[in-house]
């Protein structure tokens, strides 16, 4: 896993983001991300959107310098996101790409085209709005921070339009000040209840509060309540509508594509619904949708690695998305063609319903290795092991590392594993089972 705080502390970085004389030259990448580490790791989370006003004032307002396809849901954003992003750059524009969280570099956030932010920007970006921050008297998170950068970036690009994936909910996220020509809600389930609320209800309200007046909403698979909600907001906005189910059903089985697992079809579903609705102002020529999300990426999303013992690695970190793994398991591990032994390399956050998780997971596999993700909101391997004892062999690590030895070893040549549970553990452990150093990096489209 990366180590963003190499260089210096955050309190030293943020001296010298404050003493900065003469353009960015005496900043580093490594100390500006060490910077913005050590503002989330310092603040808890602040979600009222009037505070950012001050900040988009002294930037002269990049995010009015592009138009915006706004993408929320619990599960299935980001994805969707990036087939968005390949479909508009194989059309020939210049198309941006916020999405968070990151898996290997904070760079991953940022894309215009095929180029990741380079890190000379990432240093000029943060300095900026770090000096607008000051001068409006207003303290940012690392996701607010990181958003702007976005726009900072999306506007010296000069992009003909930006994909911009939702933070969390949706209504009160740091994203919706984008100037969007479509909102779209790929799914709703139970997530970061703590914020949105414990119902579908309230969830789906927060999601749709990025639907905009007379601007379309396209939605993806979504349960009746949520269905219900969205119905009355968008009708309040006089919003256009394409659902899928209703106006727009799944990708074609035979089409060629790149992504596993069969709610994939429904995501390029919904991607291509949505560049057939904007075709009027970004019309993409026949076929380029197909190609491009024939060979999107979105790497550490039920990702494959052949090997003895093949390794599939998920960022599944909720129960909704759990559900999705279990469901799509059995045929990509029929295609790698292992043997029987199954081992599970499971770690996730302290505040996740952990043990619903493993509910769904553990029966699924022939053993089990539990092992905390690096970062002090791990849950307790040792307390999960109770909630495995019983049903199957459960080993626990002392390190996400050690985890993914001990699954080596009990899966054996023939078998498989999969890591699972949450993004921080399939970032730390993403190249040791195979997977490139920068996944991202120099993708032709």
């Amino acid at each position: 896993m990366p180590r963003w705080h190499a260089g210096a502390s955050s309190d030293r970085c943020a001296r010298l983001l404050t003493r900065r004389t003469a353009g960015t030259a005496e900043l580093s990448y490594e100390t500006t991300l060490a910077w913005l580490c050590g503002l989330e790791v310092r603040r808890g989370m602040d979600f009222r959107l009037a505070r950012l006003g001050p900040v988009l004032d002294a930037l002269d307002h990049p995010e009015g310098a592009f138009p915006a396809i706004h993408v929320a849901g619990t599960n299935g954003k980001g994805s969707t996101a990036a087939m968005l992003h390949a479909a508009y750059t194989a059309g020939g524009l210049r198309a941006g790409l916020y999405t968070s969280p990151h898996l290997l570099s904070f760079r991953e956030r940022i894309r215009v085209g095929t180029d990741l932010i380079d890190e000379e920007a990432v240093v000029a970006h943060a300095a900026r709005v770090r000096d607008a921050m000051t001068g409006a008297g207003v303290r940012l998170t690392f996701f607010e921070i990181a958003t702007l950068m976005a726009f900072l970036e999306f506007r010296r690009r000069e992009v003909d339009l930006a994909v911009v994936e939702v933070g969390l909910g949706g209504r009160l996220d740091a994203t919706n000040v984008v100037h969007s020509v479509a909102a779209v809600v790929t799914s709703i389930g139970y997530d970061h209840q703590a914020y949105l609320g414990d119902s579908i209800e309230c969830i789906a309200r927060e999601k749709a509060g990025i639907i905009r007046a007379d601007i379309p909403v396209v939605t993806g698979d979504l349960p009746h309540e949520a269905v219900v909600t969205i119905e009355r907001i968008r009708g309040d906005y006089q919003a256009p509508w394409l659902r899928y189910g209703r106006d727009f059903g799944p990708w074609p089985t035979d089409a060629r594509v790149s992504l596993a697992g069969e709610h994939q079809r429904v995501n390029r579903a919904v991607a291509a619904a949505t560049t057939r609705l904007l075709a009027g102002r970004f019309p993409l020529a026949p076929g380029t949708v197909e190609r491009a999300l024939a060979t999107v990426r979105w790497p550490g999303r039920l990702e494959c690695f052949a090997g003895a013992p093949a390794v599939v690695v998920d960022a599944a970190h909720n129960p909704e998305a759990v559900h999705t793994l279990c469901v799509a398991l059995p045929a990509v591990l029929a295609r790698l063609g292992t043997g029987r032994r199954r081992v599970l390399l499971f770690g996730a956050m302290g505040d996740k319903p952990w043990a619903e998780m493993l509910s769904r997971l553990v029966p699924m596999f022939d053993e089990v290795v539990l092992a905390p993700v690096d970062t002090p909101r791990s849950f307790d391997p040792r307390s999960a092991a109770d909630a495995v004892a019983g049903q199957r062999a459960c080993r626990v690590a002392a390190s996400a590392t050690q985890g993914l030895e001990l699954a080596r070893r009990q899966a054996g040549p023939e078998g498989s594993i999969v890591v699972t549970g949450s993004i921080f553990l399939a970032a730390e452990l993403y190249v040791m089972c195979g997977g490139d150093e920068e996944p991202f990096v120099s993708r032709a489209i």
